[in-house]
């Protein structure tokens, strides 16, 4: 365990993106012997989010969204989301659809919600 963690960490920061994000997914689930750090998640979901590694910044939206590891801010996580939408990430269209059918950004707003179930093309 000790060794995987330090051969992640080495990955991680010598600055590969999909290596930052893999090592915040252990901090967020505790996976292979890491104990659970929200904090130190967020740090590494924000430098693989740098380089618009965009399923990072689909986890760091979630974070901010809970206010886990970070203070809750929903409209820094819909910023991030909107931002994945744009370019297409599919996890992002489909969480943005639910969080405005539901209301999570203020009231129900169902143009919002029709704009991204249009690019899920249901």
């Amino acid at each position: 365990e000790e060794e995987a963690y330090l051969w992640y960490k080495k990955v991680a920061d010598s600055g590969d993106s999909k290596s930052q994000h893999s090592l915040s997914s252990c901090y967020i689930h505790g996976l292979y012997g890491f104990s659970i750090d929200y904090v130190l998640a967020v740090e590494y979901l924000k430098k693989a989010s740098k380089d618009n590694y965009m399923p990072a910044k689909y986890d760091l939206a979630i974070m901010y969204f809970n206010g886990n590891g970070v203070v809750k801010d929903k409209n820094k996580a819909l910023e991030l989301l909107e931002e994945n939408a744009k370019n297409g990430h599919k996890k992002s269209i489909e969480l943005l659809a639910i969080y405005y059918l539901k209301g999570e950004f203020g009231f129900f707003k169902i143009f919002q919600c029709i704009k991204y179930l249009k690019m899920m093309k249901v």
